[in-house]
């Protein structure tokens, strides 16, 4: 039977019964991650789970960084959305979807149901779904410095203090920005301000085992600031294309020149750069000149499939 429909308590059953047999890493999305809820959902190591842990959803008492910070320490990677609504928990074979939060109210007082479905098409999309989100990674310092925002919840009342939070969240890095770079020397007297970038860029790394800086730099005025995700398209002096995985912008330092020159410091994961026909190959006819030249809108679909393909590659 393909498709199942779970309903009342036997969701966390089945749910935890389902990432406590799990062999592989399991992708997760869901809102909300409650105060002493991570026994619901033990996931295995290399597992990625998506949350929104925004300052707003933290101070309102519906996520707790300290139970993520219990995943983390499991080898679980933590990302962050804050305009998150959905419930999909994707395994190797199956996936549930449906209206349960990782959270004891969910677990005991709230009346749910989820569909588990082993149709092979439709745990792809599940997966597919969840990597197009895993770019916003919250590291150890992160987590706790969230806590310090948090707030016992008052279920049925939102925000306990009634003040508005700023809100920081992951859900503006989705508008992921693609730089076409060549095979080119910074200006000369530029040096000096790009090792200083560098050794700032260095301190600010929130995850220096997993992640390594990369940079670039821009002449005139430059669009990129800290807190962007930028994925750089390289030409070598050879002709061949080449593109790096997603960074995000820990640093900007500038040289007022002349020109003026800004050197953007990147944090990237640990992974290799693929040639540009390889990513356009799996992303779909037309993709490579929109890869090239920038012709057509980056849509949606298209950001999520490029976060999907990096993700992928060290995901099940």
């Amino acid at each position: 039977m393909p498709n199942e429909l779970i309903v009342g308590d036997q969701v966390w059953k089945r749910l935890t019964a389902a990432a406590k047999k799990a062999r592989t890493p399991v992708l997760a999305a869901v809102a909300y991650f409650g105060k002493g809820a991570h026994p619901l959902l033990p996931l295995p190591e290399g597992s990625q789970l998506v949350v929104d842990a925004s300052e707003r959803t933290v101070a309102a008492g519906q996520t707790h960084p300290n139970d993520l910070l219990k995943l983390y320490d499991r080898s679980v990677s933590i990302y962050d959305v804050g305009n998150l609504h959905a419930k999909v928990y994707a395994f190797q074979k199956h996936a549930f979807i449906g209206s349960a939060n990782i959270s004891n109210h969910s677990a005991t007082g709230l009346k749910e149901a989820v569909l588990m479905t082993t149709d092979p098409e439709a745990v792809r999309a599940a997966k597919m779904f969840v990597r197009g989100l895993c770019h916003h990674e919250l590291g150890p310092d992160a987590l706790k410095a969230l806590q310090k925002h948090y707030r016992p919840p008052r279920i049925g009342h939102g925000n306990r203090t009634g003040k508005k939070t700023k809100q920081k969240s992951g859900s503006a890095a989705s508008a992921l920005k693609i730089v076409r770079l060549v095979d080119k020397d910074p200006p000369p007297g530029s040096e000096k301000a790009e090792a200083k970038g560098q050794r700032t860029a260095k301190k600010k790394l929130l995850k220096p085992r997993r992640h390594q800086l990369d940079e670039f730099f821009w002449t005139g005025k430059c669009p990129y600031v800290e807190g962007q995700y930028v994925m750089c398209i390289f030409t070598s002096g050879d002709g061949a294309q080449w593109v790096s995985p997603p960074g995000r912008v820990i640093h900007v330092e500038v040289w007022n020149g002349p020109p003026r020159t800004t050197f953007i410091h990147l944090e990237q994961p640990r992974r290799r750069r693929v040639k540009l026909e390889r990513l356009a190959k799996m992303l779909g006819y037309g993709a490579k000149a929109r890869l090239t030249t920038g012709r057509g809108q980056y849509d949606s679909k298209f950001i999520a499939g490029l976060w999907d393909y990096w993700n992928s590659r060290n995901a099940t």
